[in-house]
């Protein structure tokens, strides 16, 4: 699984995913994580959040692949 992070104007982001999808982007606590270099599989993901953040994207398309059961 690969990690990124984000600064947004509300915090840093922790972005994980992997070949098939984005599985968890969370708050993390420390403000002074980000990626210097961020893995191709989070590239997309990382980008469109960033344009979100600037007011430049109101909907995403990165591919999800959440952890969990069915019935969660």
């Amino acid at each position: 699984m690969a990690v990124c992070y984000l600064s947004t104007p509300i915090g840093s982001l922790e972005i994980k995913g992997d070949n098939y999808g984005i599985c968890e982007i969370s708050f993390v606590d420390t403000s002074s994580k980000v990626s210097d270099e961020i893995p191709p599989v989070l590239q997309q993901c990382h980008s469109e959040l960033s344009e979100y953040f600037e007011g430049k994207r109101t909907d995403f398309t990165f591919n999800l692949n959440p952890n969990g059961t069915e019935f969660q």
